[in-house]
């Protein structure tokens, strides 16, 4: 049950995504318009790229990835009836035999097989680990803009 519960949250997040990110694309392509503006004045990449929007990137990444994070708990997460989880998504009436928060994984026991099955999408960590990593390279290379600057 608490997936249907979940699906009413879900949506607000989505839409503060996309907004988000229409926002910051749009600030982003202004930027790029007065970067190419200063260059084209004399003067030199790095004294004319802005930190702001490379910042407001790694936001929508972070944010990106803690909506996949959040989505995947609590779709795929035991819930008050943790047998429930099992029936829903592997079609196994048990509780699941294990379950991590991250890397999010939740195993339900399947018949003879030690293992159990995975209910997890394989997309699902990988894609959090990415986003994160884009976000940390991106607000480096906006700290690295940033000293240059200063």
């Amino acid at each position: 049950m608490l997936p249907l519960l979940a699906f009413p949250l879900l949506i607000p997040a989505v839409q503060c995504l996309i907004l988000m990110s229409v926002m910051f694309l749009v600030s982003g392509i202004s930027s790029l318009k007065r970067t190419g503006r200063r260059v084209e004045e004399g003067a030199s990449w790095a004294e004319a790229v802005e930190p702001g929007p490379l910042i407001h990137v790694a936001a929508i990444a972070l944010l990106a990835a803690l909506v996949v994070q959040l989505r995947a708990l609590m779709y795929y997460g035991p819930s008050f009836f943790p047998e429930d989880t099992c029936i829903l998504h592997a079609n196994i009436q048990a509780p699941p035999s294990s379950h991590d928060a991250f890397p999010i994984s939740t195993v339900c026991p399947y018949g003879l097989d030690p293992g159990g099955v995975e209910i997890v999408p394989a997309w699902t960590n990988p894609t959090i680990a990415v986003l994160v990593a884009a976000a940390a390279v991106i607000l480096a290379a906006a700290y690295a803009v940033h000293r240059r600057r200063t």
